[in-house]
């Protein structure tokens, strides 16, 4: 007979003799210190007591939990405990809040905080993401495997690779998003932990998945030598069709290239695209050779379409000046006297913004068109179109650090925060150099 089943008991009287039912007790268990109460109900389940404060009426505060085993329901009192210790338990708005809810209210307050791309970013991610599978929990009940299953979900979901699509493609999210959305949440859960919400930072206690690292295979010094070549060959092609009275369209339809000295300085300068389509004239000292990188171009979502807007560089240390060689400072002169042509063929319609790269009006330049050119430079010089824009940037880091440059000068001229990050990218330029600093200690000491 089990212990959830009735049990008759029969008691004799002089009378007559009767049955009286009774309920079976609670399986009982010695209680672990500080734990409150945990016992074992018929059913099987576990349930726990615990005393977290008192009433506005003076009555004791108790809570129940209740687990599928006796490790289960410890661990949520525990929890009790902990937001009690906080002082987590009776502010009624903070217990009631939802998932959803708290991410509307870290939203509105990081909006302040972070550029307006950034804020895009991570709204754009709790809109698709969390909020579909997390946004009617109630927060102080969210727990890691929470987590850990949505990470599952979104690397095994079957998403669609364009929005007009009306069946799902065969794609699935990538390792690389779900670090994407790892990052948002630690940084939401972690400002949930110093507003009161929660006792711990959720995501420590989750893995996200490993993303493979893409390999750099930057084009080498021959293939760039190549690229500036064509493209300033193009470009001089581009200034005498607008010496002739062409158009800035019809001067790069006849295989003009007017951004050559866009790609030159990307090469010998190693800068970002943000930070290059980010440079205005004054921070350019043509006589000295050196730029100064002040700010960078982004574009974020507006009513129409995407919008530029100007923000802070990545780092404190991306904000530096560095020098450039003799070639790129000719290119930026003959671009200079180019932009003056394409300003007097404007007119009235020339937008004055102070941009070294714009478009032939002065406005901004949006990095899909870049792209698009940058492309077509590639395809003239007979360049594989897998060498992306960025690389031109790792060719400058790799080609500086095989030529002999430290890495702290590297480092510097990259702009990036530590030398940690410019060794842990670029190590694999300087594989080799190790017994070349070897001979050189010995011919050092030798003669």
């Amino acid at each position: 007979m089990g212990d959830s089943q009735l049990t008759s008991i029969p008691i004799k009287n002089q009378a007559r003799e009767y049955k009286m039912t009774v309920e079976p007790k609670r399986k009982s268990h010695k209680r672990g210190a500080h734990e409150g109460t945990i016992y074992q109900r018929a059913g099987g389940r576990w349930t726990g007591q615990i005393m977290v404060g008192y009433q506005a009426d003076g009555k004791r505060d108790v809570r129940t939990v209740s687990g599928s085993t006796r490790n289960e329901t410890r661990q949520k009192l525990d929890e009790l405990r902990s937001r009690a210790d906080h002082g987590l338990i009776g502010d009624a708005a903070k217990e009631r809040e939802t998932v959803e809810g708290y991410f509307a209210r870290w939203l509105e307050a990081t909006k302040a905080t972070v550029r307006l791309s950034t804020y895009q970013h991570y709204e754009r991610i709790v809109r698709l993401h969390v909020v579909p599978a997390l946004g009617r929990k109630k927060l102080r009940v969210l727990r890691p495997d929470d987590l850990q299953r949505l990470y599952g979900a979104m690397l095994g979901e079957t998403v669609r690779s364009r929005p007009q699509q009306k069946s799902p493609a065969t794609a699935t999210y990538s390792p690389k998003m779900v670090h994407h959305l790892h990052s948002v949440l630690h940084r939401a859960f972690g400002q949930a932990v110093r507003w009161g919400y929660l006792t711990r930072n959720l995501t420590e206690a989750v893995d996200p998945p490993s993303v493979p690292r893409r390999e750099m295979h930057p084009p080498d010094g021959m293939a760039l030598g190549k690229l500036l070549d064509v493209a300033n060959a193009n470009a001089a092609t581009y200034r005498d069709a607008l010496k002739a009275g062409k158009s800035p369209a019809e001067a790069a339809q006849q295989h003009g290239d007017r951004l050559a000295a866009l790609w030159t300085l990307a090469v010998y300068s190693g800068l970002r695209q943000a930070e290059l389509l980010g440079l205005k004239w004054e921070d350019i000292n043509l006589e000295s050779g050196s730029l100064t990188v002040r700010r960078i171009l982004s574009r974020v979502q507006g009513v129409r379409g995407t919008e530029p807007v100007f923000g802070e560089t990545k780092t404190a240390k991306s904000r530096r000046t560095i020098g450039l060689p003799s070639e790129a400072v000719q290119g930026l002169r003959a671009h200079k006297a180019q932009q003056a042509a394409e300003r007097l063929a404007a007119g009235i319609a020339w937008a004055d913004y102070g941009l070294v790269f714009s478009t032939h009006l002065g406005t901004p330049l949006h990095s899909r068109n870049v792209l698009r050119d940058y492309k077509k430079a590639l395809a003239r010089a007979r360049i594989p179109e897998s060498f992306r824009f960025h690389d031109l940037r790792h060719a400058h880091a790799t080609l500086m650090l095989r030529a002999g440059v430290s890495m702290k000068i590297a480092s510097d001229r990259l702009g990036h925060s530590t030398i940690g990050i410019t060794m842990d990218l670029y190590t694999h330029a300087v594989q080799g150099m190790d017994m070349e600093a070897a001979e050189m200690v010995q011919r050092a000491l030798r003669g």
